[in-house]
């Protein structure tokens, strides 16, 4: 193929791409989480490193591409306890006092 002819394939291949961040940003962030794992697997193979350097490298790359929603709710989680912990710190202080 000619290089004009590649680069016309891989914008037609990156179009879902584009449609599907423009549809929806959570299933995006998976979708690229998943196609750089699978960078990292290529990657790995392509450099012959054993399977102990290659599962570090596909799990330092997954918990830098987890995407936002996950982090989202460990924020909304932290919050709540936080103020479960206000509350129960204000009803022990009511007691404490009465």
């Amino acid at each position: 193929m000619s290089g004009t002819t590649r680069r016309l394939v891989g914008a037609l291949l990156f179009m879902p791409i584009i449609a599907l961040v423009a549809v929806s940003q959570p299933a995006s962030q998976w979708l690229l989480m998943a196609l750089a794992a699978l960078m990292v697997l290529e990657f790995s193979s392509m450099l012959a490193l054993p399977m102990a350097l290659r599962a570090a490298l596909l799990m330092d790359f997954v918990l830098f591409a987890l995407p936002a929603p996950i982090f989202a709710g460990i924020e909304t989680t932290g919050d709540t306890v936080s103020q479960i912990n206000e509350r129960v710190t204000s009803i022990a202080e009511k007691r404490r006092s009465s």
